[in-house]
């Protein structure tokens, strides 16, 4: 991987992450057809081809085992975050992005938020401004099956920030 991949890559999803940041607090499926435009130009590029099936744009910068993480994002921004700040932390000699990096990336946000919020209680446990903080944060997601206009939304923990133990 050369440092001019890793800075392309960081630069498509720091400008994904600001373009998802509306939604941050909301649960949302991630999927290769969200990818966008950008990353897929990029990966066609970096593979010397002129056509790319969607579950193989990630493939070009991930190992299966990272993508798979990634996947498990609870919404678009927080995919995107991950990827930026594994992007910068990748290895340039490495063929591709290790889960081991984007591991790293999910241990770097919660030690980030970690000093200030307390993981280990459940959400019924929060008082009134503790919630709505950790909502503001990202540490608590608002979830429903019914869109992001539903009037039934529950919290749930962002799985980068849940409770262990």
């Amino acid at each position: 991987m050369t440092s001019t991949f890793s800075i392309d890559l960081y630069q498509i999803a720091s400008i994904a992450e600001q373009n998802s940041a509306v939604d941050r607090n909301f649960t949302q499926r991630v999927s290769p057809q969200m990818l966008g435009e950008n990353i897929h130009k990029l990966a066609q590029r970096v593979r010397g081809v002129a056509a790319l099936d969607n579950d193989q744009v990630l493939l070009t910068f991930f190992s299966a085992e990272a993508i798979a993480i990634l996947f498990t994002m609870p919404n678009r921004y927080w995919f995107w975050r991950v990827v930026a700040y594994s992007a910068l932390a990748a290895d340039d000699a490495a063929e591709v992005i290790s889960a081991a990096i984007v591991k790293d990336a999910l241990r770097h946000f919660r030690s980030g938020l970690g000093s200030d919020f307390d993981f280990t209680r459940r959400i019924d446990q929060l008082t009134v401004q503790e919630a709505c903080l950790s909502v503001a944060a990202g540490i608590i997601l608002l979830k429903s099956d019914d869109g992001l206009m539903s009037k039934n939304f529950v919290p749930v923990f962002n799985p980068i920030f849940q409770p262990h133990g």
